[in-house]
């Protein structure tokens, strides 16, 4: 028999271990639940690089606690750690089958995972045990927009609220699906309930702040109202930051509102996006937004230059796919850097790499996006020049192709390859109709070139972002940036010049016309502010852009000024990395199809006329010209030599060397 003493000891020791453990137990899940508290502190305040760091720490402590496992579900899918989110969810259900955080947060995956219908039936079946859990009712709304479908998620919801009373993230969910269909009343009515139900939450007056910012968006910036909206937006959105005072959103909204007011208070908008990038500089929203306002900037401080050149570098790397941000980029590194720096040439570099891939497959008109762009970055680079060397020769581009030879030879001077093809070059170009009539002419060591055209002009004005107030702010500028690119390359189309575009935009913003957009920089088309346009353009091009994570759509429309008519709706689509290329290149194809092929008289021959209109303008040896003075017909005519640019014909009409003048309107009925 053991002694009492000893059996004293052994209880001793045994309750020794027993509070050791229950004491070191506590710790740990006190400190647990601090690193979750402070986790959903910085999550609440969209910070969601330290919150994750945060729920890290709990999840290391504790790798079966289900909140910890959940806050770093939501941390990682905010940071658009996709599979993170989504193992840290499914261990989540695991232990705890019926959480329902857990289920709206793997139905957030499957919506990020493109898996839309999976994601609605898994939470819909989820829904059928758990019939009025709010947390996964508002995970199903988010579904049904990210299908494209706000109506059905409203009614959805609209429907529940005669069952139930919607809780209070439900109603702000139920706020912004009116706010992405423009339904701003019911907005500002529901953002009234929040606030007068919850005076002490941030979220009501955020809200509130981003109805009055969509007025202001919608508005004639000029208005007395317009400054109204503007005012009781920033009051909004103090009130919110009185209740959650480093929330990042509130920031980045209140930043938004300050670009929109322009000139003065973007100083304020560049200090608060800032400020955002100190606390988190992965934010995309903040970095998208100060990266465009940095490049619109006539000239840059070596500072912000750096500045600006990290934020696109760092966007490009978490948005490598998004094509209208990488065109955004590219813009920024060809007005504000030079040829030779690290960032330009690897942009460069891209395109190159990309025409190659292209340009001997079915996509070689979306391989010439690249090659212009490759031009634009880095117009000096050996194979640069050497593709624009090919892509002349193709073309038949005599003047271009001449002069590229020749500062390639510059280069290598001793390249008999290069000297035999020039010489050829020349040759044939001395033989063509263009350089017959003095419109091809010998200039310095090349040749020069005196376009005849007198096409319709075209002016293609910025699309219109359906989704409002975006963080790229000029993504419709962007987009008619990059279809100018190519349609100013296309044969046969001729655009307005840099320099009109740019006195008309000047002109709409300094008289704040109701076509000018502060918040985008951007022109959209007013019809009754036409009469501003330069009185030679004839054809506005104008449309909508609808962006996200995997596809580009645009839908546009023509205004002919002589006519007063407007082309049907035309939509285009694009996916993935070539949906701009595909965009701009189909864009051009469709357009053209559009154009009318119109020209002339330049000259009057003996046996015929010249007229400004040739293979360029997409005639062949068949094409018949009518002549028109007026409305009237003055009789067709049957080409006699063919040019690329201009081409001799002869009219049908007897006696039209009395009758026709230089000046008169040709054209070509299309087949």
């Amino acid at each position: 028999m053991f002694s009492k003493r000893f059996i004293h000891k052994i209880a001793f020791i045994f309750i020794f271990i027993f509070v050791f453990c229950f004491i070191t137990n506590n710790m740990y899940s006190m400190e647990t639940i601090e690193e979750i508290q402070e986790g959903n502190r910085f999550f609440e305040q969209g910070n969601y690089k330290k919150a994750l760091i945060h729920f890290l720490q709990a999840k290391q402590q504790n790798p079966n606690s289900a909140k910890a496992l959940i806050g770093f579900g939501k941390a990682s899918l905010a940071l658009g750690s996709i599979s993170d989110a989504k193992s840290s969810f499914e261990k989540c259900l695991k232990l705890e089958p019926n959480d329902p955080e857990a289920i709206a947060g793997l139905g957030r995956v499957l919506v990020q995972e493109n898996k839309f219908n999976e994601s609605r039936n898994f939470l819909e079946t989820a829904l059928k045990t758990k019939n009025n859990n709010p947390i996964i009712h508002l995970a199903l709304a988010e579904t049904f927009q990210a299908m494209g479908k706000p109506e059905l998620a409203i009614h959805k919801l609209e429907t529940l609220s005669k069952k139930m009373e919607l809780d209070y993230n439900l109603q702000e969910r139920l706020a912004y699906l009116y706010l992405s269909i423009n339904q701003f009343e019911k907005v500002n009515a529901i953002a009234e309930t929040l606030i007068n139900k919850n005076p002490d939450r941030y979220q009501g007056f955020l809200l509130k702040g981003k109805y009055f910012t969509y007025l202001c968006y919608d508005s004639d910036p000029s208005s007395k109202e317009s400054q109204n909206y503007y005012l009781r937006g920033i009051t909004s959105f103090d009130n919110a930051l009185t209740l959650s005072p480093d929330n990042l959103e509130i920031n980045h909204w209140k930043a938004k509102l300050y670009i929109w007011k322009g000139r003065e208070e973007k100083k304020e908008a560049v200090s608060l996006l800032k400020q955002i990038l100190k606390a988190d500089s992965l934010n995309k929203n903040a970095m998208l937004s100060l990266a465009t306002i940095l490049t619109e900037q006539n000239a840059l401080s070596s500072e912000d230059t750096q500045l600006a050149i990290n934020l696109w570098k760092n966007a490009l790397n978490l948005l490598d796919t998004d094509e209208i941000i990488r065109f955004g980029a590219e813009n920024f590194a060809i007005k504000h850097l030079p040829e030779e720096s690290p960032l330009r040439k690897s942009l460069g570099k891209y395109r190159i790499e990309r025409h190659r891939a292209e340009v001997n497959s079915l996509y070689y008109e979306s391989s010439l996006f690249h090659l212009w762009r490759a031009k634009d970055l880095s117009p000096h680079s050996p194979d640069t020049e050497a593709l624009l060397e090919l892509h002349y020769s193709k073309a038949s581009d005599s003047p271009n192709y001449i002069n590229t030879l020749l500062r390639l030879l510059k280069e290598d001077p001793s390249n008999y390859k290069i000297q035999n093809r020039l010489e050829k070059e020349v040759l044939t170009a001395k033989k063509s109709l263009e350089y017959k009539e003095a419109y091809l002419f010998p200039e310095g060591p090349g040749l020069g070139f005196l376009n005849p055209s007198t096409s319709p002009k075209v002016l293609i004005l910025d699309f219109k972002p359906n989704s409002g107030i975006q963080s790229l702010i000029s993504s419709g500028h962007l987009l008619q940036s990059a279809i100018k690119s190519v349609l100013s390359h296309t044969n046969g189309i001729r655009m307005a010049s840099h320099e009109e575009e740019k006195s008309l935009r000047d002109l709409l913003e300094s008289r704040n016309k109701t076509s000018w957009n502060p918040y985008h920089s951007s022109i959209y088309f007013d019809l009754n502010e036409t009469s501003l346009y330069p009185s030679d353009i004839r054809f506005i091009i104008f449309g909508k852009l609808n962006e996200d994570e995997n596809s580009i759509q645009v839908e546009f429309q023509s205004y002919d000024r002589l006519t007063g008519k407007y082309s049907e709706s035309i939509k285009i689509r694009g996916k993935g990395r070539g949906s701009l290329s595909y965009i701009t290149s189909s864009f051009a194809e469709k357009f053209k199809n559009l154009y009318p092929i119109e020209g002339q008289i330049l000259k009057i021959k003996n046996n015929g006329v010249v007229v400004n209109l040739g293979k360029n303008n997409g005639l062949n040896s068949n094409s018949v010209v009518e002549f028109y003075r007026g409305k009237k017909s003055l009789g067709p005519s049957k080409i006699l030599e063919l040019g690329e640019y201009i081409s001799i014909v002869q009219p049908e009409l007897r006696d039209w060397e009395r009758e026709f003048a230089t000046g008169e309107k040709a054209r070509v009925k299309k087949p």
